[in-house]
């Protein structure tokens, strides 16, 4: 019994190994802008999205998260990747728009489907936006901006 036991460990790990040694690979890379105060309540920032895959020139599904991975928005499809060999990759800018103070996580995965009998990719990233709209110029800064800049 122990030996079928480790035995099976062993396919099973061995399954994993050749599954994630088929050479292909998707990773999803963020950043953001520094938010902006709509009101006193929201503000809104842009988290840059860099894409890159080494699976097949599938279109890749973006999706993001705002509330914890809780539920997911479609954005989309990644369509056109720029090549570099084997490599794709590919850059995307999503407006987000979130509480006016507190840090609120935003998440973002990409889906690419499988071919020639590999599985799905999938990989996911965050980032912490952190506004402080309180109309006293920390943080986030003054609603609608400095009006001393110029």
């Amino acid at each position: 019994m122990k030996i079928t036991f480790l035995w099976v460990i062993a396919l099973l790990l061995a399954g994993g190994v050749a599954h994630a040694s088929n050479g292909t690979s998707l990773a999803v890379v963020l950043d953001t802008d520094a938010p902006a105060c709509v009101s006193t309540t929201q503000a809104t920032a842009t988290v840059h999205a860099g894409i890159t895959s080494t699976a097949s020139a599938a279109p890749a599904s973006l999706l993001a998260s705002a509330d914890g991975g809780l539920t997911f928005t479609a954005l989309g499809a990644i369509e056109t990747w720029t090549h570099t060999g084997r490599t794709k990759t590919a850059e995307e800018a999503i407006e987000v728009t979130v509480a006016g103070s507190g840090a609120t996580v935003v998440e973002v995965c990409a889906i690419q489907p499988g071919a020639n009998g590999n599985a799905n990719k999938k990989a996911c990233a965050a980032v912490t936006i952190t506004p402080s709209c309180g109309g006293d110029g920390s943080g986030g800064g003054p609603i609608g901006g400095d009006p001393l800049e110029s």
